[in-house]
């Protein structure tokens, strides 16, 4: 795996884009990352849960 233009690249990475997409973070305003346990039934349930319009969530990483 690589990030190439701020994306991850890699033989096994998928990208599905969400419907939260709000522009880009100003430079310094980006304060945390958060790391958890998601605890979807699979990674694909995960990815639709969280990329829908009512989870307000912009970026997100699954492994």
């Amino acid at each position: 795996m690589s990030i190439n233009n701020h994306e991850l690249i890699g033989s096994n990475v998928e990208h599905t884009k969400s419907e939260n997409i709000g522009g880009k973070f100003k430079e310094g305003n980006l304060l945390y990352i958060i790391i958890h346990y998601t605890a979807g039934a699979s990674r694909k349930s995960s990815v639709r849960a969280l990329t829908k319009k009512e989870t307000r969530t912009m970026y997100l990483l699954i492994l």
